[in-house]
Formats: structure tokens, C-alpha cells, sequence
């Protein structure tokens, strides 16, 4: 939104402008008119802002192009993620020649105005195009699993999806692409972000000696260690145990010890939390 935006980028040293949108002063409604350049100053400033989220393998990015439909289409296969038709109660969109009327009326709508999708996404359709991580290319003629997009050096477009309130209904279609360039901006395009794991699981993880999980031991109680081939760096790995200890509180315990939190389980029967600690 405006107000999200803003709040990230005020003050910032790259001299853009916090209410960049053509319509500001809406803060419930989403920040449009920067360019997909000016989001990359954005999610750096963003990540530096969070930089708590490194300690759980996460930064904020924009999507991939493939992981924007995914997400869109929410398991359907049909035009839309509700179905096959739409109308004027489902998305925000140029009905006609009815688009932008003009006399300061801001031509989209708030965020979450329309109906989530099937798993809960708002505004996948409509309303202001949504850039990607892509550069704008053919698909390949074979089949991909999570395709990342064309290279840059032969091209100088990026994928946007999701039409707006200045197309006809086309446009909004979960498959429909939009080229852009990089530097280009406009009153018809925004953004959305997505978590990126950072980090690379280990792999080969073997315990040192038998592991043996007794219950009601003290919070903080290393029960086990563990080697382990990880892609990050040489790390070291225990299980620890705690009774009815929260994730929390799990998280603050490896920060104590100079580490962080890699997963949590819970075992019910008998309240015993057990951590793998890097």
C-alpha cells in the first residue's frame, strides 16, 4: 500500500520519493508510478530495515513470474482464479470505455476491495499490474519446473502480470503477460513481495553418537549434536529440549548462543520442544 510504502522509503538517501503514486494521500491504496528499478531500492532498503529475517534464512523479493501465477491461480486451471467470466464485482478493471474518469478521481481501489482468491491472495487481478523478477522473453518450448525468465543481456523488458483498472478484462487473465522496461513507470503499475529462502538446507545430517530425548529436561538442554554438509558454511547443529517452550523463546535461546533457529517441533505427549539449532 501507500502507507507501507512510505513508511519504508522516508528518509531514504537515494532521493526517491516516499509518495511516489499520481493519486497519494491514500494510504489503503496501492503505491503505483515507480518503476521496477526503483523496487529494487525499495527491497534493499527493506531487507536492511529487517535484517532479523537473515536469522531465519528469509529476504524479501518480488516473485518470479512463475511463482506469480502459482500463487495466482491458487490450483485453478480456469481464465480467472473464480472461474471462467468476470464482471465488474470481481476485479477492478476498464469496463467499456470507462477507465479513468477524470476530475482527481482516483481510478483504482482500496487493497482487499474484491474477493480473496482460493487461497487467500487479494488483488491478483485488476487494479494496478504487478511487476516480477522476469525479463521479458519467449517461453521455452519444453517443459520447466519454476522457470526463472529470460537473461538480461537479450533483453531490456520485465514481466508484469495481473492487468489493471486502465485494460479491459483480457488483460487480467491468470496466464496474461505485460512487458515493461526496467525504467519505465507509470499510474498502472505496482508491485507485490514474496520470502525467498536464502539459505540452503545441509544435507548428509548424522548425529555424533546415539541420540537419546528424555523428557522434562531443562530448557536449553543439548541432547544431541550432529554433522552435517552444509552450502552456507561450516556450522555446527544440536537438538535442544524445553519444556512447553514457545518458538520464541526457542529463538531467543540460540541467539544467546550465537545462533539461530532452523526448525521447531513441538511433541505433544509429552511438551518436549526439540530445536535444530545452526
Amino acid at each position: 500500500t501507500q502507507a507501507q510504502y512510505e513508511a519504508v522509503m522516508t528518509g531514504n538517501d537515494e532521493g526517491l520519493s516516499a509518495t511516489p503514486s499520481n493519486w497519494s494521500n491514500n494510504p489503503n491504496h496501492p503505491v503505483e508510478f515507480i518503476s521496477w528499478d526503483q523496487v529494487q531500492v525499495f527491497l534493499e532498503i527493506l531487507n536492511k530495515k529487517n535484517s532479523e529475517l537473515k536469522s531465519f534464512g528469509l529476504e524479501y523479493v518480488l516473485p518470479t513470474e512463475a511463482q506469480w501465477e502459482y500463487a495466482c491461480r491458487a490450483g485453478t486451471s480456469t481464465v480467472y482464479s473464480w472461474g471462467d467470466n468476470i464482471t465488474s464485482n470481481d476485479a477492478k478493471y476498464k469496463v467499456g470505455d470507462i477507465g479513468y474518469v477524470g476530475g482527481g478521481v482516483v481510478p483504482y481501489v482500496e487493497v482487499g476491495s474484491y474477493n480473496p482468491n482460493p487461497w487467500g491472495f487479494y488483488d491478483m487481478h485488476g487494479n494496478v499490474y504487478e511487476y516480477v523478477q522476469d525479463w521479458y522473453g519467449n517461453y521455452s518450448s519444453y517443459s520447466l519446473s519454476d522457470p526463472v525468465g529470460s537473461e538480461p543481456d537479450i533483453n531490456i523488458a520485465k514481466v508484469s502480470k495481473g492487468g489493471s483498472w486502465s485494460v479491459d478484462s483480457t488483460h487480467l487473465r491468470s496466464a496474461k503477460r505485460h512487458k515493461i522496461t526496467a525504467s519505465s513507470y507509470g499510474t498502472t503499475h505496482g508491485f507485490r513481495l514474496a520470502f525467498k529462502q536464502i539459505t540452503e538446507p545441509p544435507t548428509d545430517l548424522n548425529s555424533v553418537a546415539e541420540l537419546t530425548v528424555s523428557e522434562n529436561q531443562p530448557i536449553g538442554t543439548i541432547v544431541g549434536e550432529f554433522n552435517a554438509s552444509d552450502p552456507d558454511g561450516e556450522s555446527r547443529y544440536e537438538i535442544i529440549s524445553g519444556v512447553e517452550m514457545s518458538w520464541q523463546e526457542a529463538r531467543e535461546d540460540a541467539l544467546s548462543r550465537g545462533g539461530h533457529l532452523v526448525t521447531i517441533t513441538s511433541q505433544e505427549e509429552n511438551n518436549i520442544v526439540t530445536g535444530l539449532l545452526e
